[in-house]
Parts: structure tokens; sequence; C-alpha cells
């Protein structure tokens, strides 16, 4: 048997240990709610009002897990002069207002830019 054989072993348990103490610190952490999937706490977002309103469309996004992430897709879609995000968590999509005929690849680039997937859009649906 090697002589440096319990200094390694030693060492390969303090690595083991400090990982174990990290995964449940992080655990605890999000238990508590002091800390989102994505990073960072959510706050509340006043909706954003359109002065008219020419269509809604649906686009369904992949990728979402939690309040920070709808915050995310919000604000991205949200910054887009002429449009209007409500998202749902719940059932991965957006539903978003425009005041002009869509660009619906300008959203889609949105989405993308805050690091989501636009998988697909519904027709638009004139007011």
């Amino acid at each position: 048997m090697n002589k440096d054989f319990p200094f390694v072993m030693a060492l390969v348990i303090l690595v083991l240990a400090a990982l174990i103490a990290l995964c449940l610190a992080s655990f605890v952490r999000r238990l508590s709610g002091k800390k989102r999937c994505c990073g960072g706490e959510t706050k509340r977002m006043p909706a954003k009002k359109l002065d008219r309103v020419f269509g809604t469309f649906t686009v369904r996004i992949a990728g979402m897990h939690c309040a920070r992430c709808k915050e995310s897709v919000t604000q991205a879609v949200n910054a887009l002069p002429g449009y209007a995000a409500k998202v749902d968590l719940a059932r991965s999509e957006a539903v978003v207002s425009c005041e002009n005929a869509p660009d619906v690849e300008a959203v889609k680039l949105a989405i993308a830019g805050a690091g989501f997937i636009a998988t697909s859009v519904s027709e638009v649906e004139k007011k």
C-alpha cells in the first residue's frame, strides 16, 4: 500500500464534504425563498398600457421555471415599443398585445435575448 494513500483519501473526503455543504446551503436558500432559481429577487411590475391595441397573439415559451423567468420575459417584450406582454408561467406562454401590425420575429428575438426560446406563435387576433 502506498504511504500517501491516507493523505489522498483525507483530501478526497474533505473535497466531498465541502461540495455536500455547498449543495445543502443552496437547497436551504431556495426553500427559504431568499433566492430564486435564476438569481435575484422578483419585484412587482406594473402592467404596460398601450394607447390602442391592433391585435394580440400568443407565444409559447420554453425554459421558464420561476417568477424571475416570467419577469425577464415580460421585461424583454415590454421593452419593445408598441408591445405589451402578459406572461403565464403555468402555461409557459405570453399573450402579446401590439399597437400596429406585429413583427413576430422582433418579439421572438427579444424573448431569445432574455434567454428563452419561443417555440410557437399563434395567428394574430385583430381587435
